[in-house]
Protein backbone atom coordinates (compact mmCIF):
# COMPACT_ATOMS: atom_id res chain seq x y z
CA UNK A 1 0.00 0.00 0.00
CA UNK A 2 2.99 2.26 0.34
CA UNK A 3 3.44 2.30 -3.79
CA UNK A 4 -0.05 3.15 -4.10
CA UNK A 5 -0.15 5.74 -1.31
CA UNK A 6 2.53 7.75 -2.70
CA UNK A 7 1.53 7.42 -6.18
CA UNK A 8 -1.42 9.15 -4.85
CA UNK A 9 0.60 11.99 -2.83
CA UNK A 10 2.79 12.69 -6.18
CA UNK A 11 -0.48 12.98 -8.22
CA UNK A 12 -2.18 14.95 -5.54
CA UNK A 13 1.28 17.42 -5.92
CA UNK A 14 1.23 17.35 -9.67
CA UNK A 15 -2.43 18.32 -9.72
CA UNK A 16 -2.32 20.95 -7.40
CA UNK A 17 0.49 22.74 -9.05
CA UNK A 18 -1.23 22.28 -12.37
CA UNK A 19 -4.43 23.87 -10.30
CA UNK A 20 -2.69 26.75 -8.94
CA UNK A 21 -1.29 27.76 -12.78
CA UNK A 22 -4.73 28.00 -13.70
CA UNK A 23 -6.29 29.67 -10.40
CA UNK A 24 -4.63 32.01 -8.03
CA UNK A 25 -7.31 31.37 -5.19
CA UNK A 26 -7.55 28.84 -3.12
CA UNK A 27 -8.13 25.48 -3.85
CA UNK A 28 -9.78 22.75 -2.52
CA UNK A 29 -9.75 19.16 -4.00
CA UNK A 30 -9.72 15.88 -2.28
CA UNK A 31 -6.55 13.80 -3.59
CA UNK A 32 -7.85 9.83 -2.27
CA UNK A 33 -11.73 10.97 -4.17
CA UNK A 34 -10.26 11.39 -7.48
CA UNK A 35 -8.12 8.87 -6.81
CA UNK A 36 -10.70 6.29 -6.51
CA UNK A 37 -12.76 7.49 -9.22
CA UNK A 38 -10.01 7.19 -12.18
CA UNK A 39 -9.17 3.75 -10.47
CA UNK A 40 -12.82 2.84 -10.89
CA UNK A 41 -12.85 4.55 -15.17
CA UNK A 42 -8.99 2.52 -14.78
CA UNK A 43 -11.40 -0.89 -14.51
CA UNK A 44 -13.38 -0.93 -17.92
CA UNK A 45 -10.30 1.33 -19.28
CA UNK A 46 -8.84 -0.11 -22.33
CA UNK A 47 -5.61 0.55 -24.88
CA UNK A 48 -4.31 4.57 -24.61
CA UNK A 49 -6.92 5.53 -21.92
CA UNK A 50 -5.60 2.73 -18.99
CA UNK A 51 -2.24 3.51 -19.92
CA UNK A 52 -2.58 7.01 -19.75
CA UNK A 53 -4.42 6.76 -16.10
CA UNK A 54 -1.54 4.32 -15.10
CA UNK A 55 1.06 6.79 -16.29
CA UNK A 56 -0.37 9.84 -13.97
CA UNK A 57 -0.18 7.74 -10.72
CA UNK A 58 3.42 5.53 -11.72
CA UNK A 59 1.36 2.41 -11.47
CA UNK A 60 3.24 -0.68 -12.49
CA UNK A 61 -0.14 -3.17 -13.75
CA UNK A 62 1.68 -5.94 -12.70
CA UNK A 63 0.43 -4.94 -9.02
CA UNK A 64 -3.21 -5.74 -7.58
CA UNK A 65 -3.70 -2.11 -8.10
CA UNK A 66 -7.43 -2.79 -7.23
CA UNK A 67 -6.47 -4.76 -3.82
CA UNK A 68 -4.00 -1.40 -2.88
CA UNK A 69 -7.07 0.94 -3.08
CA UNK A 70 -9.60 -1.53 -1.58
CA UNK A 71 -7.14 -1.70 1.58
CA UNK A 72 -6.61 2.21 1.92
CA UNK A 73 -10.45 2.40 1.29
CA UNK A 74 -10.64 0.25 4.49
CA UNK A 75 -7.80 1.67 6.35
CA UNK A 76 -9.37 5.41 5.75
CA UNK A 77 -12.58 3.81 7.09
CA UNK A 78 -11.04 2.51 9.73
CA UNK A 79 -13.68 2.52 13.20
CA UNK A 80 -12.13 3.21 17.11
CA UNK A 81 -9.75 5.64 15.76
CA UNK A 82 -8.65 9.26 17.22
CA UNK A 83 -10.25 10.31 13.62
CA UNK A 84 -13.34 10.61 12.17
CA UNK A 85 -12.70 10.25 8.29
CA UNK A 86 -15.94 8.46 6.44
CA UNK A 87 -15.94 8.39 3.00
CA UNK A 88 -18.27 7.45 0.12
CA UNK A 89 -18.36 6.22 -3.28
CA UNK A 90 -21.37 6.67 -6.21
CA UNK A 91 -21.05 6.09 -9.57
CA UNK A 92 -23.81 7.64 -11.95
CA UNK A 93 -23.35 6.12 -15.56
CA UNK A 94 -25.41 6.83 -18.55
CA UNK A 95 -27.51 4.11 -18.94
CA UNK A 96 -27.48 3.80 -22.89
CA UNK A 97 -23.59 2.66 -22.28
CA UNK A 98 -24.96 -0.79 -20.32
CA UNK A 99 -21.87 -1.08 -17.99
CA UNK A 100 -20.58 -4.66 -18.42
CA UNK A 101 -21.96 -6.70 -15.06
CA UNK A 102 -18.36 -7.80 -14.10
CA UNK A 103 -17.65 -3.67 -14.32
CA UNK A 104 -19.98 -2.96 -11.58
CA UNK A 105 -19.14 -5.90 -9.23
CA UNK A 106 -15.83 -4.87 -9.50
CA UNK A 107 -16.58 -1.12 -8.61
CA UNK A 108 -18.67 -2.20 -5.96
CA UNK A 109 -16.19 -5.07 -4.32
CA UNK A 110 -13.23 -2.88 -4.25
CA UNK A 111 -14.46 0.85 -4.15
CA UNK A 112 -17.89 -0.15 -2.21
CA UNK A 113 -19.49 2.08 -5.06
CA UNK A 114 -22.63 0.92 -6.83
CA UNK A 115 -23.71 2.19 -9.83
CA UNK A 116 -26.77 4.12 -10.47
CA UNK A 117 -28.09 3.97 -14.03
CA UNK A 118 -29.00 7.23 -15.14
CA UNK A 119 -30.09 9.40 -18.59
CA UNK A 120 -27.99 12.53 -18.75
CA UNK A 121 -28.69 12.92 -22.71
CA UNK A 122 -32.10 13.37 -21.28
CA UNK A 123 -32.56 14.72 -17.76
CA UNK A 124 -29.64 16.29 -17.08
CA UNK A 125 -30.85 19.07 -14.78
CA UNK A 126 -32.96 16.07 -12.71
CA UNK A 127 -29.80 13.90 -12.20
CA UNK A 128 -27.58 16.90 -11.53
CA UNK A 129 -30.02 17.35 -8.49
CA UNK A 130 -30.07 13.45 -7.69
CA UNK A 131 -26.54 14.06 -7.24
CA UNK A 132 -26.50 16.79 -4.78
CA UNK A 133 -29.18 15.38 -2.79
CA UNK A 134 -27.05 11.89 -2.46
CA UNK A 135 -23.69 13.98 -1.48
CA UNK A 136 -25.69 16.25 1.23
CA UNK A 137 -27.36 12.83 3.02
CA UNK A 138 -23.85 11.37 2.23
CA UNK A 139 -21.61 14.40 3.84
CA UNK A 140 -24.00 16.97 4.93
CA UNK A 141 -23.00 19.26 2.36
CA UNK A 142 -24.18 20.39 -0.47
CA UNK A 143 -22.16 20.29 -3.36
CA UNK A 144 -21.84 21.81 -6.96
CA UNK A 145 -21.97 18.84 -9.17
CA UNK A 146 -22.50 19.52 -12.71
CA UNK A 147 -23.45 23.26 -11.77
CA UNK A 148 -21.03 26.00 -13.28
CA UNK A 149 -22.57 28.79 -11.43
CA UNK A 150 -21.87 27.73 -7.71
CA UNK A 151 -18.10 28.57 -6.93
CA UNK A 152 -18.26 27.39 -3.13
CA UNK A 153 -19.86 24.45 -1.02
CA UNK A 154 -23.50 24.86 0.89
CA UNK A 155 -22.53 23.49 4.30
CA UNK A 156 -26.04 22.41 5.70
CA UNK A 157 -27.43 25.43 7.67
CA UNK A 158 -25.17 27.89 6.32
CA UNK A 159 -25.83 30.77 3.94
CA UNK A 160 -23.53 31.86 1.43
CA UNK A 161 -23.10 35.09 2.92
CA UNK A 162 -21.55 33.03 5.69
CA UNK A 163 -19.41 30.97 3.70
CA UNK A 164 -17.57 33.86 1.50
Amino acid sequence: MDSLTNAINMFAITLLKKLCEEKTENVLFSPPSISFALAMILLGAKNDTAAQIEQLFSLNRDEDINLGFQSLLTEMNKRNTLYLLETTNRLFGENALNFLPSFKGCCEKFYNSLLKDVCFSKEAEVIRKCINTWVKRKTGVWAYIFHPHHRHLMVSGTTSDQIQ
